[in-house]
């Protein structure tokens, strides 16, 4: 529930914690009663007062103990996420300002966070309590000249985040909505995704708008670009879950001239090839 994707790339969430499953799976051993209480309605069946000591018990062997300390070292300095994400929030909508306002054990307050929103509350670990302060760092990496922004894992640790909408979080906050300190040039972030890696890799025949290259094009909407906090879909094989953060904006996406996307909608068409570098 806790990892750092720093690297060289655009930490837009560290961990994104959705987990009323993986919650209830956890502790399952030491909740019998939750299993009776799921049925059609997992949220409701966990609403109320919680059996002392059985939701979160002190001493847990193996690897329950590495769960309960996980909880219990990340849960103060958990940011809600609203809609649309603030990606700076202020210190004070942590989880563990919750706890101290109200006296209650931060896992109660995390547990109960969890129901809200019917049992779809997400929550992040955003470095750490100072997120201004974090995102100032990214801020340099990002600018510096020898990074790269990519998706070095992309595909993997698919509950806990979603790196897809890399490219799209680094234009809409970075270029337009940061609001608590240095915005990037949007020039500079559409350079840096596109021409730049593109020269890196290899790929002479795309990267740039000129006459003879692949018209690989993205037709934005940037004024009503967004990203939506993240939300879980349970899609895959066997109906494994997976993090996904829906995206409007784009009017149209073309790979070598096809039109693959409009107005957010995928046309079918897959023009796409296996890409060899063309030096």
């Amino acid at each position: 529930l806790v990892g750092s994707e720093m690297c060289i790339r655009d930490r837009r969430l560290e961990v994104i914690v959705r987990v009323l499953a993986d919650l209830v799976d956890a502790f399952s051993d030491q909740m019998p009663f939750v299993p009776a209480l799921l049925g059609n309605h997992p949220v409701s069946g966990l609403r109320g007062p919680i059996p002392s000591g059985r939701l979160f018990p002190v001493e847990q062997p193996g690897s329950m103990a590495n769960m309960y300390n996980l909880f219990q070292m990340a849960a103060p300095m958990l940011y809600p996420l609203g809609d649309p994400v603030d990606y700076e929030p202020d210190p004070s909508q942590m989880l563990g300002a919750r706890a101290a306002a109200t006296g209650e054990p931060i896992l109660s307050v995390l547990y109960d966070f969890l129901l809200e929103q019917n049992g779809a509350a997400m929550c992040a670990l955003m470095g750490g309590p100072d997120v201004h302060e974090n995102q100032e760092v990214l801020r340099q990496m990002l600018t510096h000249p020898e990074t790269v922004t990519g998706l070095s894992d992309a595909g993997a640790h698919v509950t806990l985040i979603c790196d897809a909408t890399m490219p799209t979080t680094q234009l809409t906050f970075w270029a337009r909505d940061r609001h608590r300190g240095e915005r990037i040039p949007l020039e500079f972030l559409v350079a840096k995704q596109t021409s730049r890696n593109a020269d890196l890799y290899g790929y002479s025949d795309r990267g740039r708008l000129l006459p003879g290259l692949r018209a690989d094009i993205n037709v934005i909407d940037f004024d009503n670009l967004s990203v939506s906090p993240p939300k879980a879909f349970h899609d895959l094989p066997a109906g494994g879950t997976r993090l996904i953060q829906p995206v409007t904006g784009y009017l149209a996406t073309m790979v070598r001239g096809h039109v693959t996307r409009r107005f957010d909608a995928d046309t079918g068409a897959r023009p796409g090839t296996l890409a060899r570098p063309t030096r």
